[in-house]
C-alpha cells in the first residue's frame, strides 16, 4: 500500500507525476543502493523500538508454517547489497511479473466532481 497527501490546486500533476512510477518506472542501480541503505537504515532503527519487539516475538511463537512467521524486513545483508547487479536484475523480473493492472486498485480523492476525477484515472 502506498499514500500520500497533495495541495488540490497541484493533485492533477502530481497524479501524473506517480502515474509514471507504474507506468514507465526507472529502477536503475543507483536507485537500487539507495533504497538498500534506506531500508537499511530503518531496519537499524527499528531494533530499538518496543512495539517492533512486541512484533518479533509474536512472529518467533507463531505457527512456523505459517507466512507470519516467515521473513518479512530487509537490511543491507539480506538485499544482497554486495551484488546490486543480482539485485537490480531480480527487481526487473519481479516487475515484470507482477506489476500488472489487474492485480493493482488506485483510490483518489479530491475536492473535484467525480466525473474530473474519473476522467484524471483514466488518462
Amino acid at each position: 500500500n502506498y499514500h500520500f497527501s497533495v495541495q488540490s490546486d497541484a493533485f492533477y500533476e502530481t497524479l501524473k507525476i506517480f502515474s509514471r512510477f507504474f507506468i514507465s518506472p526507472l529502477m536503475t542501480k543507483s536507485a537500487c543502493a539507495r533504497e538498500i541503505k534506506s531500508i537499511d537504515n530503518e531496519f537499524s532503527c527499528s531494533k530499538s523500538d518496543d512495539e517492533w519487539r512486541r512484533f518479533l516475538i509474536l512472529k518467533s511463537i507463531a505457527n512456523k508454517s505459517s507466512r507470519f512467521h516467515k521473513f518479512d524486513a530487509g537490511n543491507a545483508e539480506s538485499l544482497s547489497a554486495e551484488n546490486i547487479d543480482l539485485l537490480h536484475s531480480q527487481l526487473h523480473r519481479f516487475y515484470n511479473q507482477y506489476y500488472s493492472a489487474n492485480r493493482m486498485k488506485l483510490v483518489i480523492y479530491g475536492s473535484e466532481k467525480l466525473p474530473v476525477l474519473k476522467s484524471w484515472a483514466i488518462k
